[in-house]
């Protein structure tokens, strides 16, 4: 079992102290007979006399004091381990001055018997990196029932802290953060079902480290680069949770010193521009914003050479997926090597296999980049090729490079219904046709077939909304389409969609689903919604939200009504184990319910 406390902290007169106690169990034995073992990390002064160890039964108030010396570690024996035990560490200086007490670690006593810990695991290993999510889970036995489990966690900023509260959940989800770098550990607590203990039993783990994944540091370029040539540098860091700030620096090894590209801004991107040639390196400093850390992650470029050479283009690449659809806008970028003189100028042009043409579509200028959102009329196949020269050339081009053949697709027609079937003959469903394409201005058409007659009918001529409103008149099976064509069209349609038979008929309310949009644990003051899914009635549905809470029962969430939909945002005092029911009955009915659905138990923490 290993707790440890983190305390930084300096006496004005002569020693400081940045202790971090852990206190190691040995092997279970007789309590009168373990062994307890402190460690900590040591002080640097040259003044240090040594270590004062002090423990006791109640939290700062302590009846032993041990000399440990210049030692880092203290073995004691003799404790009584069926009370808690509460320990803290003090620095001396050679010349009797103290520092203040470290931050204290508790000893929990041991559990009464019948609740026994089994296990606790975790999803990743350790060291933890910022921004990668752990999921721990715990498993334990009561001989008198079901066990809750709490989570308890620690930061070395932090110290311990209650991660979440008491419930059924045996699973606990962290995100550590950047201002959880450092070292950390995990302790459960787990009692009896309605117990009113503390705990019964408890686990702990050994300290473990948050660290962060080292920033990364790119180029637009291949080197070696010609000198005029403007180079941008990219940086990023991996997990970071919070807004972060970055420096850039480079290093002329003619001059044998680092220069500041650019001091700290909240942009992860610089561009420099050599003037002359040279081995050079570049790194970037990054740090949280409001930090006043010199960094907190670093990344470096290596050495480069900024000198004439071949031009040659290395790559030109897609910022989407190939193929696409018409009305996704792709931006491709060239990436070259070498060159005599910058800066470099760029050409692209395009090809149609439909008009069998080549075109170019952005004339010669310093942009690596061509950006381009095909509309309809240029799906089908397409090649785009980069020429590249030299600033001063005067060649069609010095270097090439062109893309293999790729694909542009007609965005599809999308038709969706706000029901879900079968519906009673009284109710309204609406039905939205879309086609993702923001490049072009669609009008849309709805035809409805009865399958008893075998005939279609125009649900709603050729309109720009793409919207149509249907109340069966009659039982029965139905089908329905939207056409779609370019507004202005003669064309019977350009695109179309149609669904599957659609029954008609009154019966009793069934749900279908309740779906949410948070993952679990949720946090106090974070916004949940549920969304209830259903079919049948005998009219409109309406539907009732009830949740209940393992301390205070059932209640009403959100009274029947037509909306599908209910939100929740749990209250600082509002903590627990929850379960969500969803019931629906057809309107007007005067049933309590006709069909419900209920969630699993899940923890707001």
């Amino acid at each position: 079992m290993t707790l440890r406390q983190f305390s930084s902290f300096v006496c004005r007169c002569a020693v400081s102290a940045a202790v971090a106690l852990a206190v190691l169990i040995a092997a279970p034995a007789l309590a009168s007979a373990q062994t307890i073992t402190l460690t900590w990390d040591p002080n640097t002064e040259a003044n240090l006399g040594g270590y004062l160890v002090h423990s006791g039964t109640h939290s700062r108030s302590y009846s032993t004091q041990t000399d440990a010396g210049k030692q880092t570690t203290l073995s004691m024996t003799g404790l009584d381990l069926t009370k808690d035990n509460f320990f803290a560490v003090q620095a001396y200086s050679i010349d009797g001055l103290l520092s203040p007490l470290s931050q204290e670690v508790l000893l929990p006593a041991n559990p009464a018997a019948g609740t026994t810990i089994t296990g606790i695991s975790s999803n990743v290993g350790v060291p933890l990196l910022v921004g990668t999510p752990v999921t721990w889970t715990a498993s334990a036995t009561s001989s008198t029932g079901a066990v809750e489990y709490k989570f308890l966690l620690f930061g070395q900023q932090t110290g311990w802290r209650v991660a979440q509260d008491y419930s059924t959940s045996a699973t606990f989800t962290w995100t550590p953060g950047w201002n959880d770098i450092g070292k950390a550990s995990l302790q459960v607590w787990v009692r009896t079902a309605g117990s009113t203990a503390p705990y019964e039993a408890w686990r702990g783990l050994d300290a473990f480290d948050v660290t962060t994944e080292p920033a990364s540091l790119k180029a637009d370029t291949e080197f070696p680069s010609p000198s005029g040539q403007a180079i941008l540098w990219t940086a990023a860091v991996t997990g970071a949770t919070s807004p972060l700030e970055y420096k850039f620096l480079a290093l002329d090894k003619a001059l044998g010193a680092w220069a500041v590209l650019r001091d700290y801004t909240q942009s992860n991107q610089v561009t420099w521009t050599p003037t002359h040639n040279g081995k050079y390196a570049v790194q970037v400093w990054a740090r949280r914003v409001g930090s006043g850390a010199a960094y907190e992650s670093w990344a470096g470029s290596g050495e480069f050479d900024i000198a004439p050479s071949r031009l040659s283009v290395v790559s030109i690449d897609a910022d989407k997926a190939l193929p696409a659809l018409t009305g996704t806008t792709i931006t491709w970028t060239a990436r070259t090597r070498g060159g005599t003189a910058g800066p470099l100028q760029f050409k692209f042009v395009r090809y149609s296999a439909q008009t069998a043409t080549w075109k170019v579509v952005q004339d010669y200028s310093p942009l690596r980049t061509y950006t381009w959102t095909p509309t309809w009329g240029d799906d089908g196949f397409h090649v785009l090729q980069v020429w590249v020269k030299n600033a001063g050339s005067a060649a069609s081009y010095d270097a090439w490079l062109g893309t293999d053949t790729f694909e542009l697709r007609r965005a599809p027609l999308q038709l969706t219904a706000d029901k879900v079937f079968p519906v009673a003959p009284s109710v309204n469903v609406r039905w939205t046709a879309e086609v993702p394409d923001p490049s072009v201005a669609l009008e849309y058409s709805f035809f409805i077939y009865d399958r008893s007659k075998g005939t279609w009918t125009v649900g709603r001529p050729y309109n720009t909304t793409n919207t149509f409103d249907w109340t069966p008149g009659a039982t029965g099976t139905f089908a329905l389409q939207a056409w779609a064509r370019k507004a202005g069209s003669s064309s019977a349609y350009d695109v179309w969609r149609g669904t599957d038979y659609l029954d008609v008929f009154s019966s009793p309310a069934r749900m279908k689903s309740v779906t949410v949009d948070t993952s679990f644990p949720a946090s106090r003051g974070t916004p949940i919604t549920w969304t209830a899914t259903a079919s049948g009635g005998t009219s409109a549905l309406e539907y009732r939200f009830v949740i209940y809470n393992a301390s205070t029962g059932w209640r009403v969430l959100k009274e029947y009504s037509q909306s599908r939909t209910a939100t929740w945002t749990p209250a600082a005092n509002e903590a627990g184990t929850y379960a969500l029911q969803v019931w629906v009955r057809s309107t007007g009915s005067a049933s309590s319910f006709e069909d419900w659905q209920g969630t699993a138990f899940f923890v707001v923490k």
